[in-house]
């Protein structure tokens, strides 16, 4: 963010936590958002920032740990905390809804340090990036398994209105992408 505003001085730049990006995105609420996943909508460009791995975040003593990795299905009964809502989450809607996985309780946190103090507690699993957890002194105390055998990997995208990719934007992206290598 310096170095941007260094170079553009009379750009606002004002960081937001809203409930859906996309929507935020396409109603001018924001100019840029970060996801974890492009749609197929043609109003919106998308720019491709970093590779990334979902993990699952346990506690040192949970019984989950038995294994190398965690299955989805391994989250049947299971107490999740959770940065994001649960049922507008890519979590909920493409894999624990479409395959009748059962929380046995949802804690809802946004803030990350509490969300992995519940975690290393053991009051619940969570599933969260792995890039995140590399920028958390309070993962440490947690383990991180990777989602399957293979491990879970998807891309971060900049996503912005179409008819607003102004030369800013460009630069401002640019600038995001050269940090992120």
């Amino acid at each position: 963010m310096q170095a941007f505003r260094q170079s553009h001085p009379v750009v606002r730049i004002e960081l937001k936590q809203v409930n859906d990006l996309l929507a935020s995105l396409r109603e001018g609420v924001v100019d840029i958002a970060i996801i974890g996943e492009a749609s197929s909508d043609r109003l919106i460009h998308y720019t491709p920032l970093v590779e990334d791995e979902m993990c699952a975040v346990l506690s040192e003593s949970a019984e989950l740990n038995a294994t190398d990795y965690l299955w989805l299905d391994d989250l049947q009964g299971a107490d999740l905390i959770y940065f994001f809502d649960l049922e507008s989450s890519y979590l909920y809607q493409r894999y624990l809804k479409p395959n009748h996985i059962r929380l046995g309780s949802f804690q809802h946190i946004q803030d990350f340090p509490t969300l992995l103090a519940q975690v290393a507690s053991g009051n619940g699993v969570s599933i969260l990036p792995r890039r995140l957890l590399a920028s958390l002194p309070e993962a440490a105390s947690c383990k991180m398994l990777p989602i399957g055998r293979e491990g879970y990997f998807f891309n971060w995208y900049a996503a912005s209105r179409l008819h607003q990719f102004t030369p800013v934007t460009r630069a401002f992206l640019s600038l995001l992408q050269e940090m992120l290598v």
